[in-house]
């Protein structure tokens, strides 16, 4: 089955770093990184923060929140190979780049 992503962020140097592009995304992207919890075998690589962009323009504020290690070291190598999902909702990591569903689901309860 494939499915269509698209680019939300890259990490660099640890950090999640949400394009001008996806900025509407980066409360979602925070939300979903910050509740997914600890992996089991976490690989330290995965422990990134997350920017989260309040207001806009010259009240533009920038708050970097802390996530867990979300992926295991075996997700971790498996996605510099292939994408992985983290959750039900059609997300993504591949190559250390958080992807989001493409798609609207045709009915709320039609998912991944």
């Amino acid at each position: 089955m494939s499915v269509k992503v698209f680019k939300v962020a890259e990490v660099l140097s640890g950090r999640v770093v949400v394009s001008k592009k996806t900025r509407r995304q980066s409360q979602e992207l925070a939300s979903v990184l910050t509740s997914l919890g600890r992996a089991e075998d976490a690989a330290p690589e995965s422990g990134w923060s997350v920017e989260v962009i309040c207001g806009s323009g010259a009240e533009e504020v920038v708050i970097a929140v802390p996530v867990e290690c979300i992926l295991s070291r075996a997700d971790l190598k498996i996605s510099e190979r292939e994408p992985v999902f983290i959750d039900r909702e059609g997300r993504v990591i591949f190559f250390s780049r958080p992807f989001f569903d493409a798609r609207t689901p045709m009915r709320p309860d039609i998912r991944l």
